[in-house]
C-alpha cells in the first residue's frame, strides 16, 4: 500500500488513536515535550498562554505511520486529545487550530467505525467519508455538509 500524506491535523488524530499501539511508542516517546513544556510555563516564556509550541508540532509532523497501522484505527476523536494538549498545553478546545482541512488518505482507515468531536468546517471535499466501509457513527461534529449527512444516513451511518 503506498504511503499517502495525510492532512497534518487528521494525522494528529490518527497518531492519537494509535498512541497505545506498541509500534508507535518509540517515535512518540522520542518527542521532547518536557523541555518545551517547562519553558512554556515559566516566567518570561517565549510562548504566550494559548500558543501552539511549533517545536513539538514539528516533531509530530515528522512521525511516520506504518501503512499496516492504519487498519488498526477504529475510532477518531478530537475530545481531550493528548496530542493536541502536548502541542498547545493551554488549548481550550476552541478555534480551528486542530480542525482538518482535508480528508486525503482517510480511505486508509478501512476499519474506522466512529468519528467524534471533529470539526469538518474547513474540509471542502467531505466525500472521503462516504467510502469508509465500516463507518457506523459520527457524533458531536460540526461543519458536515447537508448532502454528506444525507448520504451517510442513507448508508446507515448514525450522524448526531
Amino acid at each position: 500500500m503506498p504511503t499517502i500524506e495525510l492532512d497534518k491535523k487528521l494525522k494528529y488524530l490518527v497518531i492519537e488513536a494509535l498512541s497505545a499501539k506498541s509500534a508507535m511508542q518509540p517515535q512518540l516517546n522520542a518527542i521532547a515535550l518536557k523541555q518545551y513544556h517547562r519553558e512554556y510555563h515559566q516566567d518570561n516564556s517565549r510562548y504566550d498562554y494559548y500558543d501552539l509550541i511549533p517545536e513539538i508540532a514539528q516533531q509530530y509532523d515528522q512521525v511516520t505511520i506504518a501503512d499496516d497501522l492504519y487498519s488498526k484505527v477504529r475510532s477518531l476523536s478530537a475530545e481531550c486529545c493528548e496530542v493536541h494538549f502536548n502541542m498547545m498545553p493551554a488549548w481550550d478546545g476552541e478555534g480551528d487550530d486542530f480542525s482538518p482541512e482535508s480528508l486525503l488518505g482517510l480511505e486508509l482507515l478501512t476499519q474506522l467505525e466512529t468519528i467524534e468531536f471533529v470539526a469538518f468546517d474547513n474540509v471542502h471535499d467531505q466525500t472521503p467519508l462516504l467510502v469508509l466501509p465500516n463507518l457506523k457513527r459520527i457524533s458531536e461534529h460540526s461543519g458536515l455538509q447537508p448532502k454528506i449527512i444525507a448520504a451517510l444516513r442513507a448508508k446507515g451511518v448514525k450522524v448526531s
